[in-house]
């Protein structure tokens, strides 16, 4: 690639490219159409990276992108097979449930057979029923509904994560 008459690697840009942040490997996508052309869908797949890690850049990710039907199934498995663990207390803990919401928002489908076989436990299956017989037409009215819901506990605004 030409930059002002400099000559640079697409192996050093690339290097360059993968050890930036998210929003930072946006704002370099968008640098000029080569950029975008070659480098902006790669940001799309930084979403498995996010899985139970960083909830804010996953959400970034699943908003701002689209993805198709295979690629929500491949990442509502990930998601449902070892959701992570919200100890409070000694006897009370919680899944955390943010990651698997953004995915039915984005209308996986948990009547599916593999998502059925990535978690059969009894409480994962009542928990995924429970929050798509919460969905509304809306993602306001969704989670105005979750709120009345006690086994969404962890999807309640007033949730701490923290803890």
């Amino acid at each position: 690639m030409d930059i002002q008459n400099i000559y640079i690697n697409d192996d050093i840009i690339f290097h360059i490219f993968k050890n930036l942040s998210y929003h930072s490997k946006i704002n370099f996508s968008q640098t000029n159409n080569y950029m975008y052309d070659n480098y902006y869908e790669n940001i799309k797949y930084d979403i498995y990276f996010f899985l139970h890690t960083n909830y804010r850049l996953y959400k970034c990710c699943i908003n701002r992108f689209k993805y198709d039907k295979l690629e929500i199934k491949i990442l509502g498995m990930a998601a449902i097979s070892k959701p992570n663990i919200i100890i409070m207390s000694e006897k009370i803990k919680y899944y955390d449930l943010r990651y698997i919401f953004e995915l039915m928002m984005n209308d996986l489908d948990i009547n599916d057979s593999d998502i059925i076989n990535a978690n059969q436990s009894i409480n994962m299956r009542f928990i995924l029923n429970r929050i798509k017989s919460c969905k509304s037409f809306n993602r306001f009215e969704t989670k105005n509904n979750i709120q009345w819901e006690p086994s969404l506990r962890s999807l309640h605004k007033c949730f701490n994560f923290t803890q």
